[in-house]
């Protein structure tokens, strides 16, 4: 099913790229989304890519305070927690530029950022690099 989305969103991006142009914000979008079916097919680094680009675009096009840029982190901290990068997934649900607050705040997703970021913690707690500092 992913991998027949994934084929569509291929062509729609090659498509938008002509049409458009490479830098376009709905480009961005696009990218978002092939980015979300790698993630679904377990393909972390082409999903992370696709995003990356994506955050490139969206930056430039709509400035890096947009709250598009909100959701590309909280996508991004879930292939970094789905790949237990524990640290790198914490900072993007927690330690977030205005754009990632302004998205927590206008969303229904706050408890969802209390909850991954918790979850960040327990887990981090469980790390072995990180039993000895919490001991100490």
């Amino acid at each position: 099913l992913y991998a027949s989305a994934l084929q569509q969103y291929e062509q729609c991006l090659q498509i938008l790229q002509a049409c458009l142009a490479p830098d376009h914000a709905e480009v961005a979008d696009v990218l978002t989304c092939i980015g979300l079916a790698h993630k679904k097919l377990s393909r972390y680094p082409a999903a992370l890519a696709n995003y990356e680009r994506a955050r490139q675009i969206l930056e430039a096009q709509l400035g890096s305070r947009h709250t598009k840029l909100g959701v590309l982190f909280y996508n991004m901290a879930d292939v970094y927690r789905k790949q237990r990068d524990y640290i790198t997934a914490w900072k993007l649900y927690v330690c977030s530029p205005r754009s990632r607050a302004r998205f927590a705040c206008q969303t229904e997703s706050v408890a969802d950022l209390r909850h991954n970021a918790a979850r960040q913690l327990r887990e981090l707690a469980r790390h072995p690099r990180a039993q000895p500092r919490i001991r100490a």
